[in-house]
């Protein structure tokens, strides 16, 4: 009885045939046929014609190599230039943010900002997209601080219209005499810049201050004139003629009254002095 190599007599079960068997040998081992899933031609054509199509649409095209730590610096500066980072800083451009009247934009800023963006090897529009960022976060906040300031304001003419009446607009030419008299430019700007002038409190320290020199130099305590423009005296003119009780014992000839109405005649009306 001859042997047999197959238990049972049946034969082994023949290998299964891909797309890949139909292909010479020498192409067949190749890893990358390894991504086309199928058994069939069939089944793997279209996705390795798209696949070539795309890798022919690649030929020619230009290519940017990954950056690697062995770099060096020339190789990183070439790297940026082909990512569309300008020769300089200052040939980054500028968005079109139009800032609001009065605030002034720090040009050296500026530059700084461009020249870190340079050296971190940003392109024109990463660039442009940040600097655009800054000017409209540094517009957003003085246009919120303007806002913040004109609403101070607002309420404290209301307050101190509510408390003074009439006497309302000299008092604050008072205040602003005593500023005008005693503080420099770096003290003005200051309180504008602080938001200190619009302040009830201030104003009405400074305006009975003023009040009081204005009283010591009209009964001799005192030499300084307080006054600071013609307005300011003509402002309390007007205010003490709406004052009843001063302007009774003004009539009546009280020394205080006369000389404090008399001294705010003479810096109202400085040029009829001179004519006295």
């Amino acid at each position: 009885m001859s042997e047999t190599l197959v238990t049972g007599g049946q034969q082994p079960p023949a290998a299964t045939s891909t797309w890949v068997d139909t292909l010479p040998q020498e192409l067949r081992g190749n890893p990358s046929l390894a991504q086309f899933q199928g058994k069939t031609w069939e089944e793997v054509g279209p996705t390795i014609a798209k696949s070539y199509v795309e890798t022919k649409s690649m030929i020619g095209a230009d290519k940017i190599l990954k950056p690697s730590d062995k770099w060096t610096d020339k190789e990183y500066n070439d790297f940026y230039s082909q990512l569309g980072r300008p020769e300089a800083p200052d040939k980054y451009s500028m968005p079109e943010v139009v800032m609001p009247e009065g605030l002034k934009l720090d040009d050296a800023k500026i530059a700084e900002r461009k020249a870190l963006y340079h050296k971190a090897g940003l392109s024109d529009k990463q660039a442009r997209a940040l600097i655009e960022a800054d000017l409209t976060f540094v517009k957003s906040s003085y246009e919120a601080d303007q806002q913040s300031t004109q609403t101070a304001k607002t309420s404290a003419e209301s307050s101190l219209k509510q408390e003074w009446g009439d006497k309302y607009q000299a008092n604050i030419e008072l205040a602003r005499s005593v500023v005008a008299k005693f503080g420099d430019d770096q003290f003005t700007r200051y309180i504008e810049e602080s938001g200190l002038g619009n302040d009830p409190r201030l104003i009405k320290m400074l305006a009975k201050a003023g009040q009081g020199l204005m009283e010591d130099r009209a009964t001799g305590k005192g030499t300084t004139e307080i006054a600071a423009s013609a307005g300011a005296a003509l402002a309390e003119i007007n205010q003490l003629k709406g004052d009843k009780e001063f302007m009774d014992k003004y009539v009546k000839g009280d020394k205080y009254a006369v000389e404090r109405f008399h001294y705010l005649q003479k810096v109202a009306y400085p040029s009829n002095s001179n004519r006295a």
